[in-house]
């Protein structure tokens, strides 16, 4: 139900479908969703997000750990500082960096 004013003083409450139908209110626009309106991470597009699970050693809770820290890429995680990870971690990813 929405108000109508139908001037002259009166006012009354209709259904918005029949306000609209009469002319009395404008039709709701529907606001596009969010991921429609969302541009795209330039380095997003460039490297898909990488699955840590393949680097030896890094489980999933590390992995977990790792994209907690915004590393999505594994050139990310080559330049990223790995003093938030575990010493067991760290060492495992050093390797794999070779």
């Amino acid at each position: 139900m929405v108000p109508v004013d139908l001037g002259h003083g009166r006012a009354v409450k209709m259904h918005r479908e029949d306000a609209e139908r009469l002319g009395y209110v404008q039709p709701k626009r529907r606001q596009p969703s969010e991921n429609k309106l969302r541009v795209p991470d330039a380095d997003k597009a460039a490297e898909p997000e990488a699955d840590f699970t393949t680097i030896p050693g890094i489980g999933a809770a590390t992995a977990a750990q790792i994209r907690a820290t915004g590393i999505r890429t594994l050139a990310q995680l080559r330049a990223a500082d790995l003093s938030f990870l575990s010493s067991r971690a760290a060492a495992a990813v050093e390797a794999w960096r070779g």
